[in-house]
């Protein structure tokens, strides 16, 4: 009650972003709350911020790179590893997997990738035989499916890294009539979101992948009001599916 709030969104553009995070600095904002689209293209306009003393927070994704006052999200990694954990849980004998990340320099499927293949090391009846590149949009994970299964490749199993891209390798498999576990990330419970794609069978199992919106609120307040708080604030995911 007691801030004004200006709301930007960059649509995932980095540069967009950067130059909103300008704008609001020479606008002399208090505290940014940032989710970072690519986290390393931020460092230089968020540390002119920091040496000028506004608050940050970084919400969703964070890079040891920036300078801020409070990160929070959740472990990727852990992620991964729980999407590893749901196959080994689930399917036995020897299992062939698809992996459909987001974008090669995003941090965010890189840590969910390093999870993911980390708890198959000693398992050799886990092949993970393609990492594909869905880049977090339909049109690249529909192709990228498409193009492996057109080869006649068959998965037991695709751990796609959000929702989304899950849906579209649905529709590739569909397309090959095909029906591997399809995993995602996300949970989003809105219409067409990952709770609604495991109820309509669209997908098996989603991981609920908390925004931080609201948290991230809460502390850039409690950093306005002076008040110690943790540097670092983890979320928790936890397993959608029909069970």
């Amino acid at each position: 009650n007691d801030a004004d709030y200006i709301f930007l969104d960059a649509g995932n553009d980095y540069v967009h972003q950067r130059n909103d995070i300008r704008d609001a600095i020479n606008k002399g904002v208090d505290v940014l709350v940032v989710f970072p689209s690519y986290p390393d293209s931020l460092v230089q306009v968020l540390d002119e911020a920091y040496q000028k003393g506004i608050k940050i927070v970084l919400a969703d994704r964070a890079s040891d790179k920036i300078k801020y006052h409070n990160f929070v999200g959740t472990n990727d990694v852990q992620i991964g590893q729980m999407a590893a954990e749901y196959i080994l849980a689930n399917l036995h004998g020897n299992i062939t997997v698809i992996e459909l990340m987001g974008p090669r320099q995003s941090i965010t499927a890189n840590q969910r990738h390093a999870g993911f293949t980390a708890a198959f090391k000693h398992n050799a009846n886990i092949s993970v035989d393609h990492v594909l590149y869905g880049n977090w949009n339909a049109v690249d994970s529909f192709r990228a499916v498409d193009s492996v299964l057109s080869a006649g490749y068959v998965p037991d199993v695709i751990f796609a890294h959000n929702d989304m891209q899950a849906y579209n390798a649905r529709l590739a498999c569909r397309k090959h009539h095909m029906s591997p576990v399809i995993i995602g990330v996300d949970g989003v419970a809105l219409a067409g979101g990952g709770v609604d794609m495991v109820l309509n069978g669209d997908i098996d199992a989603t991981f609920y992948n908390p925004t931080a919106a609201k948290e991230s609120v809460k502390n850039a307040m409690a950093l306005l009001r002076g008040e110690n708080i943790e540097q670092t604030e983890w979320l928790e995911p936890f397993l959608i599916d029909k069970s």
